[in-house]
């Protein structure tokens, strides 16, 4: 993982912080009174997204996502936090009719993305579909158990969660300001802009 970093620098519109982030360039764009509230607002929302990625990557050893892969079927403790994000995977599984299911990751052993562009074979598929499917996981409010060989990939969902995330705690600091959050082409605004062009 590059190291991070956090850059801001003054625009014609306002201020503007790069970041890297869930394997995405991030950025913010900032309308505020003063570089220092820009900084806070920028590092508000960097130090938040990288809290949500050391927690939810699947790349990472240590993430609480990770370790729950590899749990290999036993219970695994819930946070609230967790247990929220969960419910937000209930309604998105049921309202796309299990067309968005974050078990189906799995298939990244299948498809490789490389030069070679080469489908998988019909086989190889059929040896991973055992292994996929969001309702078949055992949740409680303070527990969670993947069965045997299942594994969560929440790469299609997490950067929504954490632009959303960031933008509360910005809204929290109380600063006037509007702001764009981009993380990776995920979008999240807070509202009209300050200075609107007539």
């Amino acid at each position: 993982m590059p190291p991070r970093q956090l850059t801001l620098k003054v625009t014609q519109q306002g201020f503007q912080a790069n970041f890297f982030a869930m394997a995405s360039d991030c950025e913010v764009l900032i309308e505020c009174a003063k570089f220092d509230q820009a900084s806070v607002i920028a590092g508000t929302v960097a130090q938040e997204v990288w809290r949500l990625e050391d927690k939810y990557s699947r790349y990472q050893a240590t993430a609480w996502l990770s370790q729950l892969n590899q749990s290999a079927g036993k219970w695994c403790s819930l946070d609230k936090e967790t247990a929220g994000l969960f419910d937000f995977v209930d309604q998105i599984f049921e309202l796309s009719e299990g067309q968005f299911d974050p078990t189906s990751g799995i298939l990244r052993h299948a498809w490789k993305f490389d030069a070679n562009h080469s489908l998988p074979s019909p086989k190889t598929i059929d040896a991973l579909l055992p292994f996929i499917g969001w309702q078949k996981i055992e949740r409680t409010d303070q527990q969670i158990r993947l069965p045997k060989g299942f594994e969560l990939d929440l790469g299609g969902l997490v950067k929504e969660w954490a632009a959303d995330k960031a933008l509360a705690l910005v809204e929290m600091l109380q600063i006037e300001s509007a702001l764009l959050i981009n993380l990776g082409g995920d979008l999240r605004i807070s509202g009209p802009r300050l200075n609107q062009q007539p």
